[in-house]
């Protein structure tokens, strides 16, 4: 492998962690206010989920991806969604980027 390449996958890598860090502090912050949203709460309530956010986001993204295969289109979603259960078309890039990575491809 040349010089240049691992430059570069070292470069694409410290990328990565750090997009993924912005992530994880924006969705840490979308947590907060999910929890202090009293429409949120009023649906969670009517759904018998109180308290579960999880479960609230495995909703979510289960109506996006119906929504999406009702429009013939196709959903790329992270491992989380896969993690929380949501029952995705065949046809669904899932991105695994943590675990034991043969682990997580086996399942998807």
């Amino acid at each position: 492998m040349c010089q240049r390449s691992i430059y570069e996958k070292q470069n694409n890598l410290e990328y990565y962690n750090t997009v993924l860090k912005l992530l994880s502090s924006l969705m840490n912050g979308l947590l907060i206010f999910r929890a202090s949203n009293p429409d949120v709460l009023k649906f969670m309530e009517a759904q018998n989920i109180t308290g579960d956010f999880k479960k609230l986001e495995e909703i979510y993204f289960q109506r996006i991806i119906d929504i999406a295969s009702n429009l013939s289109a196709h959903s790329l979603v992270w491992q989380e969604v896969l993690d929380n259960g949501v029952i995705m078309p065949q046809d669904t890039v899932v991105h695994v980027w943590k675990g034991d990575m043969e682990v997580e491809l086996a399942k998807v």
